[in-house]
């Protein structure tokens, strides 16, 4: 008997990439961030992620864009307050993110409800057109 399976579904892939460059924002997020606190630079993250997948839906170039976007306003932050920049309180952050992996898992059981639920309405509309034309 075997257990593991063949091939990789699309959601498996998704939900990977999604807790990856949650990861990478956050970290990002708190490398310039001032005086906020780790749970705030979370939702913050979790937020332009959710946003972003929200907005593919609608508009898969839009998002795309927006995707783009959200690197280069980073760096913008970066240049114009490069004083506000502390390593040594950023690492303290960092050093700080695994005792909030309860709130990190549930941010990204979020993310994948609102792509279940995008998910779905896109198949159910998509579905009640097919039906209508006929």
């Amino acid at each position: 008997m075997k257990l593991s399976r063949p091939g990789r579904k699309a959601t498996d892939v998704f939900n990977e990439l999604v807790f990856f460059w949650f990861a990478v924002l956050t970290i990002l997020l708190i490398f310039l961030s001032k005086n906020e606190t780790i749970a705030r630079i979370m939702i913050s993250s979790i937020s332009i992620i959710g946003s972003v997948r929200i907005t593919s839906f609608y508009n898969e170039e839009l998002a795309q864009e927006l995707a783009k976007l959200v690197p280069l306003v980073l760096l913008g932050v970066y240049i114009v307050e490069a004083s506000y920049f502390s390593f040594e309180k950023s690492l303290s952050f960092v050093a700080e993110l695994p005792m909030h992996w309860k709130e990190f898992i549930y941010y990204l059981v979020i993310v994948v409800g609102i792509e279940f639920v995008m998910r779905t309405m896109q198949f159910t509309f998509k579905f009640k057109t097919k039906e209508l034309k006929e």
